[in-house]
């Protein structure tokens, strides 16, 4: 049997064969223009998306910055605020202490006053 891989067969080209070699060869051209069709458009479109994504990415560091400097007004707000309630704590406690010590005075004066009724 002859081995056809190591020799090549003599092929006899008629109008039939021609005709799918060239319908081949016109197919893999279309399919190449089109291809460079395309990445015609996707150049276009990489640079509209590029700006697109530079805008985007700009508007998204103005809205961190906002956020950041909102959150620093909440901050000192917060800050302030807790100042604010710690001194009118400490004006509470000390008034009750005023209050709590004139009570204090009038319960050892109170008390004296007993002791000495009952030493008397």
């Amino acid at each position: 049997m002859p081995d056809f891989d190591k020799k090549e067969a003599n092929v006899k080209l008629n109008v039939a064969a021609l005709k799918r070699e060239k319908h081949l060869i016109d197919k893999e051209e279309q399919e190449a223009r089109a291809r460079l069709d395309e990445m015609a458009m996707g150049l276009k479109d990489a640079s509209e998306f590029n700006r697109w994504k530079a805008e985007m990415n700009e508007k998204d560091d103005i809205e961190r910055l906002e956020h950041i400097q909102k959150k620093k007004i909440e901050m000192e707000m917060a800050r302030e605020e807790a100042i604010a309630a710690r001194e009118r704590k400490e004006a509470e406690n000390h008034t009750l202490v005023t209050k709590m010590r004139g009570q204090m005075e009038v319960m050892m004066e109170e008390r004296e006053s007993n002791l000495q009724d009952v030493m008397v």
